[in-house]
């Protein structure tokens, strides 16, 4: 796995060797970053269940300001740090090693807010789905700027559309190889 684009263009990251992890593709990455690309400059990027860190650090290639990494599994996170120190962006980035929405309540107590969010967590089941989860947490929250973006990949069938969302507005989602990628705004 590689970076795509930007300054690290090309730099190849540290992937676990792990049946439960699953990277972010690249196809993925890039439909992410085609569609922010004029929002990306000087963001403060929110990586959650960050798997390999892949994505928060495409954010920082392409000029984000900062990238905060939450990932819950231990040796995954080993796996970001490593990531993070050999592209040198100790300085504009942070790991938490945590369950994702109890940092999201974490950061929200601490006032953090963020432009731009990306969550990739594990699909689940029909019945219990950590993205419905996650898209709760961040509605109740100011973690998201007012004009920031989410972004929620899931399965190609998507969770529940229809939860009840007070502040994030689905604007539009996309099937990207198997996988729907969903984009929310405030």
């Amino acid at each position: 796995m590689r970076i795509i684009s930007g300054l690290y263009r090309g730099r190849q990251l540290h992937v676990a060797k792990d049946a439960k992890l699953r990277p972010t593709a690249s196809a993925i990455r890039e439909t992410i970053f085609n569609i922010c690309q004029n929002e990306i400059e000087g963001a403060c990027f929110l990586d959650l269940c960050a798997g390999t860190g892949a994505v928060g650090l495409e954010a920082l290639s392409r000029g984000a300001k900062s990238a905060i990494f939450v990932e819950v599994d231990r040796a995954h996170a080993k796996i970001i740090k490593k990531n993070i120190d050999s592209l040198g962006v100790q300085r504009k980035t942070r790991l938490y090693v945590a369950d994702c929405l109890e940092a999201i309540k974490k950061m929200s107590k601490q006032g953090m807010q963020f432009e731009m969010i990306f969550a990739d967590p594990p699909y689940g089941s029909a019945e219990h789905s950590l993205s419905d989860e996650i898209l709760l947490a961040l509605d109740a929250t100011s973690l998201l700027k007012k004009g920031g973006t989410l972004f929620l990949e899931d399965k190609k069938i998507a969770s529940n559309l229809d939860l009840p969302l007070k502040q994030l507005q689905l604007k539009k989602h996309r099937l990207v190889g198997p996988v729907c990628l969903r984009q929310y705004s405030i």
